[in-house]
């Protein structure tokens, strides 16, 4: 979309973004996921309840090129 800049790019891992769980698509209207503002407010806790089977970000790491 317009308003989403990219900030970088995979270069080894792909196959384990591929991997993740996408059932609940994008937000609404669109999908069923998490809506952005919700997970502002409500935190984690809104996430783990409403979205148990979404994978997480444990750790990534950046390097500047």
């Amino acid at each position: 979309m317009p308003w989403e800049t990219p900030i970088g790019s995979v270069i080894d891992g792909m196959d384990t973004l591929l991997s993740l769980y996408s059932g609940y698509g994008d937000t609404p209207p669109e999908g069923k996921g998490p809506e952005q503002w919700k997970i502002r407010r409500f935190g984690y806790e809104y996430v783990e309840k409403n979205y148990p089977q979404m994978d997480k970000i444990l750790k990534c790491t950046s390097t500047r090129l």
